[in-house]
């Protein structure tokens, strides 16, 4: 009785390392002004493969996600204009594949991460 526990017990473990579970992993991009973070994005967000998130890290200026999505050749702008330590997330769509973090600088220069690509 016991081996047949233990062999149902390890069978149904192995079957769980072998069965993928769903979820993906983000990735993620920070921005920053000097050594100051400023923004933080990640895609997917929501564990939905067709959202992205941008959150402000700092007091001051605005924040964006500009991002691509699967079957477009368009950049679009995730914007956060909601302050410190706020977090916006986009609509769901198509997969989002290509991404960066950007500090929005008026008249000036825009501090951004460079882009991330999601798997």
């Amino acid at each position: 009785m016991t081996k047949t526990i233990k062999f149902l017990a390890g069978g149904v473990l192995a079957g769980m390392v072998l069965l993928p579970t769903g979820t993906a992993v983000a990735k993620s991009a920070w921005a920053y002004d000097g050594n100051k973070l400023v923004a933080h994005a990640w895609a997917p967000a929501m564990n939905d493969k067709g959202r992205i998130a941008i959150k402000d890290s700092a007091a001051g200026n605005s924040v964006k996600a500009e991002y691509y999505r699967s079957g477009s050749d368009t950049k679009r702008t995730l914007w956060n204009k909601s302050g410190k330590n706020a977090t916006v997330y986009s609509t769901s769509g198509s997969k989002v594949f290509k991404f960066q973090a950007c500090e929005d600088i008026d008249w000036g220069g825009d501090h951004c991460s460079g882009y991330v690509w999601v798997d």
